[in-house]
């Protein structure tokens, strides 16, 4: 009798730890796949490279109220395509990056990304905050990679990445 009722409890405990461990699994491959097959390739590197010179050149929210004001009222310059040509691309795959970061069920472990990434994302999001800043200014940005702020800014994803603020682009030379 005592085994007829342990049988599918033992089943079902089986089961659903099996489940969990698949799916520890599955966002621990995610990361990784997704670290190899964008971050590290070079049309990315080049993508990130060409939004931080043009982030660095604007580094104060004031620089970039006029352009988000063009942006929002979609009546950029050329100039200004160029400009937003370059970041959006990067934010935009950074957002993406913390949307499958920033949710308890999300497709990307936290732990690996934050291991191989996070420095490197939450200074991103450092260099970016003043033209997001601007871009939450206006009607059209104003939830503009909130998914991206959200996880560069919240304290157990600097802790997992073991951020420090001597790390901050704003105490590197030349920044």
């Amino acid at each position: 009798m005592v085994d007829t009722l342990l049988a599918p409890g033992v089943i079902i405990a089986v089961g659903l730890l099996a489940w969990w461990v698949q799916i520890r699994v599955l966002k621990r491959r995610a990361a990784f796949d997704y670290i190899n097959a964008h971050l590290l390739r070079p049309d990315w590197l080049g993508t990130q490279q060409s939004a931080i010179v043009e982030l660095k050149k604007r580094p104060t929210e004031e620089h970039w109220d006029s352009i988000a004001r063009r942006w929002a009222a979609t009546k950029p310059t050329e100039g200004d395509v160029v400009v937003l040509g370059a970041v959006f691309p990067f934010l935009n795959h950074l957002e993406f990056a913390a949307i499958g970061l920033r949710f308890r069920t999300g497709a990307i472990d936290r732990r690996v990304y934050a291991d191989a990434w996070g420095i490197t994302f939450i200074q991103a999001w450092e260099r970016a905050k003043p033209f997001i800043d601007a871009m939450h200014k206006t009607d059209r940005g104003r939830e503009l990679l909130r998914n991206f702020e959200a996880v560069a800014t919240s304290r157990r994803f600097r802790k997992i990445a073991r951020w420090r603020e001597e790390y901050s682009v704003h105490n590197l030379e030349g920044s």
